[in-house]
């Protein structure tokens, strides 16, 4: 992106983001547009979004609240998350890692959540482009995935948890285990 037109985007961005009303939480999903619920573009890594971010957060008048940024199914590699290191956030803004896919599922969002840690300590899940344009019968399927992958609904509240529910002996549940409950349909990774 041309230094002019990147410095434009920002600043109109900023400004819009600047006009909601102190007291009303704003938050910004970045993402690559998508036809099809597909990327038009796959991306390299998170260095776009990152620098999108980092643009955003030095110009506004006040913190974001939350950022949603997306991970595309196929990312589960170092190399897409090593930019995330150098995301520049107010300690208060809530990250949120778009890394559900129903495809992969618990296994996929796992293998994600595993490669991101090192370089974003602290982060939130979701699916990738959330849940607005995705079909009325798709969302149970969702839900679930977001319930097995925490083992609690946010949304509900926390479900019970039995001592004997998780397997500590088994990977996948030391990992769900490790995953603390977030807000709105997305968990908080710590």
């Amino acid at each position: 992106m041309g230094r002019e037109i990147e410095e434009g985007v920002l600043q109109s961005v900023a400004r819009l983001l600047d006009a909601v009303p102190a007291g009303v939480e704003r938050g910004l999903h970045l993402c690559y547009g998508s036809m099809n619920n597909r990327h038009w573009k796959e991306p390299v890594d998170t260095a776009n979004l990152v620098a999108v971010a980092n643009g955003l957060a030095a110009r506004l008048q006040r913190p974001l609240d939350f950022l949603p940024l997306p991970v595309p199914q196929n990312r589960h590699d170092a190399d897409y998350f090593a930019p995330l290191g150098h995301l520049r956030l107010n300690p208060q803004c809530e990250l949120y890692l778009g890394l559900l896919h129903l495809d992969d599922g618990v296994e996929g969002a796992l293998r994600r959540i595993d490669a991101a840690r090192p370089f974003a300590p602290r982060f939130g899940i979701a699916c990738e482009c959330g849940l607005g344009r995705r079909p009325p019968e798709s969302i149970g399927g969702w839900l679930r995935l977001l319930h097995i992958v925490r083992r609690e609904m946010a949304w509900v509240g926390p479900e019970p948890r039995n001592d004997g529910e998780l397997d500590m002996k088994l990977e996948i549940d030391r990992r769900i285990a490790s995953v603390a409950p977030g807000l709105v349909c997305t968990w908080w990774v710590r």
